[in-house]
């Protein structure tokens, strides 16, 4: 591939409705958060977190809008990067700003939606949106439904939408401190581990495949170098080992701090046996004395 070439791949895609829906976020966000902040009873939501948002929508910026969009078209394993991003980079960050607290102060009055699910229903809730994230996951990458998507900006937009809306979903049970408390941090491991899972046998399956699945990345691929099992494998590659990494560190903390509550619950029970003991002794050298 020529420079000119290479430079033509390397340009900004300036979609109008991504960049509405960023600055809109980033607006009602603003505008949540300064409220909040406002009231004078002490932040809610950390400057740390704040930041966290943020970085999520420069996140979904640099995957839609940067010449990684544009690199995507050509080359497969940039594509499946770009997937990454947007499912295990920006969809935590922007849970960790605590869009739901914060959404609920910047929109206009009387909008808003329901409180968090209870205890009872938050099981069920989990594994549905589970459920839900691993189908869209999978079905877009049936090759009839990635091809259409390569073919259609429409189509190609309500794709990464999906995945991002869905893995927002997916990360609030884990990362939502209401959400995470009704799931159980045991339960909250094993829903980190599972989606761990199914991405590590989705990219095995690029990855061992003999054969090409998307021969619309065919001439991409040769233009940069490599045969269209190459660039396949490279996305396999892409698929299993970062998100890979995201989820293992996921359920990793998520188990830490699932020790430290049984911990603190273990030592609280204690100490109201040692009460209730002390207390039972006193009763009876009363009645003694």
């Amino acid at each position: 591939m020529t420079a000119t070439a290479l430079a033509g791949h390397l340009r900004w895609n300036w979609d109008p409705v991504v960049l509405a829906g960023l600055v809109g976020s980033a607006v009602v966000y603003a505008r949540g958060l300064r409220s909040l902040w406002r009231r004078g009873t002490g932040r809610s939501v950390s400057v740390l977190e704040a930041s966290a948002f943020l970085g999520g929508l420069i996140v979904v910026a640099a995957a839609l809008l940067s010449p990684i969009d544009t690199l995507a078209a050509s080359l497969f394993w940039v594509h499946m990067s770009q997937h990454m991003l947007l499912i295990v980079v920006a969809a935590p960050l922007l849970v960790l700003g605590r869009p739901l607290l914060v959404i609920r102060r910047g929109l206009p009055h009387g909008w808003g939606w329901p409180g968090p699910p209870s205890k009872r229903n938050a099981l069920a809730l989990a594994i549905a949106t589970w459920i839900v994230h691993t189908v869209v996951v999978w079905a877009w990458h049936l090759p009839i439904l990635f091809q259409a998507a390569l073919a259609n900006s429409a189509v190609h937009a309500m794709e990464h939408a999906m995945f991002l809306a869905t893995a927002i979903a997916f990360w609030w049970w884990l990362i939502d401190p209401a959400a995470r408390r009704r799931l159980g941090g045991g339960l909250a491991v094993a829903y980190a581990i599972a989606a761990g899972v199914q991405g590590m046998i989705l990219g095995s399956l690029m990855l061992f495949s003999g054969h090409a699945w998307y021969p619309a990345y065919a001439n991409g691929a040769r233009a940069f170098g490599l045969t269209p099992l190459q660039d396949q494998q490279l996305a396999g590659l892409v698929m299993w080992i970062p998100p890979g990494l995201v989820y293992l560190v996921a359920a990793g903390l998520l188990f830490l701090s699932y020790l430290r509550a049984v911990e603190r619950d273990t030592l609280r029970s204690e100490r109201r046996l040692g009460a209730a003991g002390r207390s039972a002794d006193g009763h009876v050298r009363e009645a003694i004395g």
